[in-house]
């Protein structure tokens, strides 16, 4: 076994997978088998005092070293037929062919569209399918696709087993592209592949990660994605304000009565007449002091809507929630309400209807409304995410930040919002939806082959308002000559497998290059070269953050520190850590201790810094900025 509990290669994990979903009195007969059964020549019978105690894990790991890969799924194949679970040994036979026919059949394809080829070759080398001089050989070649061509030269020798090594380390190593390209083709190839990529596709098409585009466009999610299919008109409005900090407002105008969708909101409106409907996002919060009551939670967008009286027939509210279950539907159905604010009061209206992605609300009164569910339910129901990725320009080098969020379009905007306080930054156009829904209070972890920092690598996926500032994961890269994947999985618990991808794409330098109209605003952006000496642009190229770059006027002019303090608690100060701090007999003493807890700190630390300072010592830094 590997460090952590993971299982060390392809066919061993394979195996694993086999072993672990038998009842625990049939493993105990497989192990009684196993101990009979006479191997071929050459290997020896595996003793049942050997096996006694062993998990599937761990038994998984004992076939593969004591048979060798090949002969270890024919004994498990022969045992398992033995024992009468005939359908699994056909379930694992099936898999190992899912990889033999892929391989086969896509090798012009992958030959030409391959990337990370250095991993995959090295890879090969730890699964044992390739020797070090054949890893030599190959890695001589000068381009990606000479080298994908000299790998498959020695493909046709190859046993089934081998094959299926190339197609669990090309699907973990080009996962963006193999989703892409895969889907139908290994629908038709066997069933096998969905336990694979568990409940990546419906069972007609697997979903493709990459095949939607940008953000605000309708949810993708295997189990729902086809049960609002309503007919409805898309119109798309006109959209004045969200510059200088207005708030963006749209304008729909309905030719006629009819059933319409905004394109920008997902809103849906059924009208009685020709009209004009404006809407905007909201907050509860501007409306409520206090929010919603803790009892019930955001499930969606807020919105403040005017129209004429009587035009609309019926609203329909967008929410992020996953209902494609029966207990899930049940459960959400008898405890979702749409909450209105009336006079600053918060009323709540049962909906009419509740839809697969929407709340249906007839003959609506409009205030500030959104869907709203008790919190208590909320652990138990799956939603509907997205994952943002925003790239930092002023940041060091490649600076990205990853957004995990609720389909939610307001909180998309608060995000969108948020980067542009923080300076300049846009969002990657990739495609953001995951391809299952997730669950709040449990861990995705952000990985990637390459050399990328990712820092946190895990996110709690936690429910923020749309008012809060939300979590972000930092990735940090000195460059994309070689691309980069990011992948989105659950985080697996200790001796636990890997869970399958939730969200992958692949960057690739042209990706992250600005927009051209973002790039000339940036050029002409005065904050970038008014007020400020050549020495802090020099500062900034080099990928300083302000509180960096003027660490020693800060240390030594701020001389109120304990509310900079009180706003860090918590969010960038251990307890300890700030407790330290106070215990500092000058001003000066105490922003060098903060100062010297700066290194484990990423951009968000220093953002929250800067908008501690900006809140207690706003006049002092308007000063540094002049110099």
């Amino acid at each position: 076994m590997a460090s952590g509990g993971s299982i060390e290669n392809a066919v061993t994990r394979l195996l694993w997978n086999t072993l672990k979903v038998l009842e625990e009195h049939d493993f105990q007969k497989f192990k009684r088998e196993l101990s009979k059964i006479q191997p071929k020549e050459g290997y020896e019978r595996i003793e049942l005092e050997s096996v006694a105690g062993l998990s599937p894990a761990a038994l998984a790991t004992l076939l593969y070293s004591h048979y060798g890969r090949s002969h270890c799924v024919e004994v498990t194949v022969e045992v398992l037929r033995a024992i009468g679970q005939v359908q699994q040994a056909e379930h694992l036979l099936d898999m190992l062919q899912t990889g033999e026919r892929f391989v086969e059949k896509n090798k012009e394809f992958l030959t030409q569209q391959a990337y990370n080829v250095e991993r995959i070759i090295e890879e090969l080398l730890q699964e044992g399918v390739l020797s070090s001089t054949q890893r030599d050989s190959i890695m001589a070649e000068s381009t990606n696709q000479k080298r994908m061509q000299k790998l498959y030269e020695l493909v046709p020798v190859w046993d089934a087993t081998a094959k299926y090594c190339l197609y669990n380390v090309l699907r973990r190593n080009t996962l963006s592209l193999f989703l892409q390209y895969a889907g139908d083709e290994l629908t038709l190839y066997s069933s096998a592949f969905e336990s694979w990529i568990v409940n990546l596709g419906s069972e007609d098409k697997p979903f493709d990660v990459e095949s939607s585009s940008g953000t605000g466009s309708s949810p993708k999610c295997m189990a729902c994605s086809s049960q609002e299919e309503d007919g409805a008109e898309e119109v798309k409005p006109e959209i004045t304000g969200g510059k200088d900090g207005k708030k963006e407002i749209y304008r729909a105008h309905f030719p006629r009565s009819g059933f319409f969708r905004c394109t920008e909101t997902d809103l849906k409106f059924l009208v009685r007449m020709a009209t004009t409907i404006e809407y905007e996002y909201s907050f509860w919060e501007s409306h409520l002091p206090a929010g919603i009551p803790s009892e019930w939670m955001e499930a969606g967008p807020v919105f403040d809507i005017r129209a004429e009286p009587r035009a609309v027939e019926a609203i329909h509210l967008p929410h992020f929630l996953c209902l494609s279950g029966t207990a899930e539907r049940k459960l959400s159905v008898s405890e979702m309400c749409i909450g209105h604010v009336v006079d600053g009061n918060l009323y709540l209206e049962k909906p009419d209807a509740v839809r697969p992605f929407h709340a249906v609300l007839r003959n609506p009164s409009f205030s500030p409304m959104g869907v709203i569910l008790l919190s208590a339910s909320f652990p138990f129901i799956p939603v509907h995410c997205l994952v943002l990725l925003y790239r930092v320009i002023r940041a060091a080098d490649i600076t990205l930040h990853l957004y995990l969020i609720p389909n939610n379009h307001g909180l998309e905007k608060a995000v969108e919002k948020d980067e542009k306080r923080r300076g300049h930054s846009f969002l990657v156009d990739k495609p953001p939806h995951t391809s299952r829904p997730l669950k709040f209070n449990t861990r995705y972890r952000v990985s990637s082959p390459s050399e990328a920092e990712i820092n946190p690598q895990e996110l709690k996926f936690i429910y923020l308002t749309s008012d809060s500032r939300q979590l972000y994961t930092e990735i940090y890269s000195k460059d994309l000559q070689e691309g980069m994947q990011l992948t989105l999985t659950k985080a697996s618990q200790e001796g636990k497998m890997e869970h399958s991808p939730l969200w992958a794409t692949f960057l690739r330098a042209g990706d992250i290059k600005p927009p051209v109209a973002f790039s000339t605003s940036l050029c002409s952006d005065p904050s970038l070269t008014e007020h400020q000496p050549s020495s802090s642009l020099q500062a900034q190229h080099k990928g300083l953050h302000f509180v960096e770059q003027h660490r020693e006027q800060l240390i030594q002019r701020v001389t109120s520190v304990s509310p900079v303090l009180d706003q860090l608690y918590g969010h960038v100060l251990t307890n300890e850590q700030y407790q330290s701090i106070r215990g500092m007999p000058t001003p000066q003493e105490q922003m060098r201790l903060l100062y010297s807890f700066m290194p484990s700190w990423d951009v968000a630390c220093k953002d929250l810094f800067l908008d501690a300072l900006k809140k207690t010592n706003n006049h002092l830094l308007q000063d540094l900025q002049g110099q």
